[in-house]
């Protein structure tokens, strides 16, 4: 995998995935390549990942997904349900390994954070790693 930065960041999306049965959750989506048409890395979970309030949230790793899903909005084939995108940004730096992941994120709204996913299978918990993780706008 190559690496992002500032001058190359990955895309990344959190789509709201309104199920057929009414549940819901959040698809958090990472381009792994810089032009976006890499299968994409993500992670299922209960809460907005660009918001505040995700430090010591568990996420759920799921299968890779086309890239076509960081635009994509609207009817899932197979009665799957809904999917909206809620928020979009870049990620400019992804250090990972097997059991842990390390990223920094400037989201659309500008709010930019630090975080590491720590794996245990393919359950993981979100750390806030401080610095600019909670300026900005909630």
């Amino acid at each position: 995998m190559a690496h992002p930065s500032p001058v190359h960041p990955f895309s990344t999306v959190v789509l709201r995935h309104e199920e057929s049965d009414g549940e819901h959750h959040f698809d958090w989506l990472i381009a792994t390549d810089a032009a976006g048409e890499l299968p994409l890395a993500a992670l299922r979970c209960h809460r907005r990942p660009d918001l505040k309030g995700w430090d010591g949230m568990q996420v759920h790793a799921a299968s890779e997904h086309r890239p076509r899903y960081l635009w994509f909005e609207g009817p899932l084939s197979e009665d799957r349900g809904i999917v909206e995108r809620v928020a979009e940004g870049c990620v400019e730096r992804w250090a990972r390994d097997a059991d842990r992941w390390q990223l920094e994120v400037r989201w659309s709204c500008g709010r930019r954070v630090e975080l590491a996913i720590d794996f245990a299978g393919s359950t993981g918990i979100l750390h806030n790693m401080g610095n600019a993780a909670e300026k900005g706008v909630s």
